[in-house]
């Protein structure tokens, strides 16, 4: 077994998730460097823009000192100190070349915002960027997003509206577009532009490496979309139809509506926190999607489900057939805002298989696991979704696996409090249990996933937290 080391990105997850791809299809240059301008300049688009502030950066941003806090980067000034460089005009914009941005800079996204195939746009650590109302930064198939922080200078995307009124939704956020294994070729990205800029997916024979590029100590807050289609996420982060070569690793998902989406595709996620969503799912696939997952910490505050999987509505046994695998999931559910909204940790619909395993559920008001359908209820089975810790989820707290759901009851499964007390907290939660007892009764993982991960959840019991110095939760 190869073994995965966290400290140095390999070609092993990689591997991991080529193998699941490969398996359910057989079933079923750097940079031109920045010169900072000063606020109230247009740098990329062809309008004037929105007119800037004289320091956009005074009030927007995240909460607390950290605009005020000296840079760990060599050369680089506080937040609130740096020049800003306007992106786009009202008509949007594209890249054509390679572009970098660093922190020297502070960037204000003022306009939807294209990266062409064949270009690459690299965002190095410390940088902050906001985003105004509406825009969101669409990196078309072929093109690439190479946003890496580290652990104590992450790179921040926000809203641009005022510390104290940002909310859920202020921009559209991030979407990343390739041609891996979907559904359909050509598919178009939701809440978006409708041409082939907006294309994803190579249909069931695409590309299973494909690289939409490297996302790793990013946090991005206050965004997400909205969709009429039950099954198509409007999400802060939008994976669509992206391979094994791109690496998602140490991403933190605040207050969205919808928080990460994944359209399709192959590649392999890990490390990723989705806090305080506002109104929809926290994690949602769709589209034939059939990569890994490891160490997910989901606070499932939405009107949704923190987990939710789509195949096809009009055809769920579509080829290749949605089925992530995910090992070391928490989902901590806060009552949602709508009375009337559904609320499960994880809700599996339209034809979507999945494997769970080693992870905890608690604290979700109408369910633990909820399947809807003859084809969703034929794909679960009690060796796929075992090994959970179910605790204080539903009517009276034990309502955990409802109706169809049933079926996937086993020896595996513990009706136990995981101590989670701490990660209901908004504003600064803890993720560790607190109850020894996720340390025993353990599925092997497979390859290609972190082999030390013997525990339930996404954290272990009095263990390393990787969530820490690098996330941030800012109420609004």
């Amino acid at each position: 077994m190869r073994r995965y080391q966290w400290s140095a990105r390999s070609a092993t997850w990689a591997i991991a998730a080529r193998a699941f791809a490969v398996s359910a299809l057989a079933t079923g240059p750097l940079g031109l460097a920045c010169t900072p301008i000063e606020p109230g300049s247009d740098l990329f688009g062809a309008d004037a823009g929105p007119a800037a502030t004289s320091a956009p950066f005074e009030r927007a941003g995240s909460a607390g000192d950290e605009l005020d806090r000296p840079s760990t980067v060599a050369g680089c000034l506080p937040v609130r100190q740096r020049p800003t460089r306007i992106i786009g005009g009202n008509a949007g914009a594209e890249l054509d070349a390679d572009e970098t941005w660093s922190c020297q800079s502070n960037y204000w996204i003022a306009a939807p915002w294209f990266v062409r195939p064949g270009v690459s746009l690299t965002i190095g650590p410390d940088t902050r960027i906001i985003v105004a109302s509406g825009a969101y930064l669409l990196v078309e198939r072929g093109g690439r997003l190479v946003a890496e922080g580290t652990r104590q200078a992450p790179v921040v995307f926000s809203s641009a509206q005022p510390i104290g009124r940002r909310a859920p939704g202020d921009w559209k956020g991030i979407m990343l577009a390739g041609s891996a294994p979907t559904h359909v070729a050509n598919a178009t990205l939701p809440g978006s532009v409708s041409d082939a800029r907006a294309y994803f997916g190579g249909g069931p024979s695409g590309d299973v490496d494909h690289d939409c590029g490297r996302l790793r100590f990013l946090r991005i807050e206050f965004a997400g979309g909205s969709t009429d289609e039950e099954a198509t996420p409007g999400a802060a982060l939008a994976l669509a139809g992206c391979g094994t070569s791109t690496l998602i690793d140490f991403v933190q998902i605040h207050r969205a509506t919808d928080g990460l989406g994944i359209l399709g595709g192959t590649l392999g996620i890990q490390h990723v926190v989705v806090s305080n969503n506002g109104f929809g799912n926290a994690i949602e696939w769709t589209a034939g999607y059939t990569g890994p997952l490891q160490h997910v910490a989901v606070q499932g505050s939405g009107t949704g489900a923190a987990l939710k999987g789509s195949n096809s509505e009009s055809d769920p046994a579509l080829e290749p057939v949605s089925h992530p695998v995910l090992y070391n999931v928490t989902a901590v559910g806060i009552s949602p805002l709508l009375a009337s909204g559904a609320h499960y940790g994880l809700s599996l619909q339209h034809g979507s298989a999945a494997t769970l395993r080693n992870s905890i559920i608690t604290r979700f008001d109408d369910a633990a696991i909820v399947l809807d359908s003859e084809p969703t209820i034929a794909a679960a089975t009690p060796e796929q979704i075992s090994h959970l810790t179910l605790f204080d989820n539903g009517l009276g707290g034990a309502t955990h696996l409802p109706r169809a759901a049933a079926a996937l009851q086993s020896d595996s499964l513990r009706l136990r409090d995981p101590g989670l007390d701490a990660a209901t907290n908004l504003a600064r939660p803890d993720f560790a249990p607190t109850d020894s007892g996720v340390m025993s009764n353990i599925a092997l993982t497979p390859p290609g996933f972190d082999p030390t991960a013997t525990y339930r959840g996404a954290l272990p019991f009095q263990g390393e937290d990787w969530t820490l110095g690098w996330t941030d939760y800012p109420l609004d």
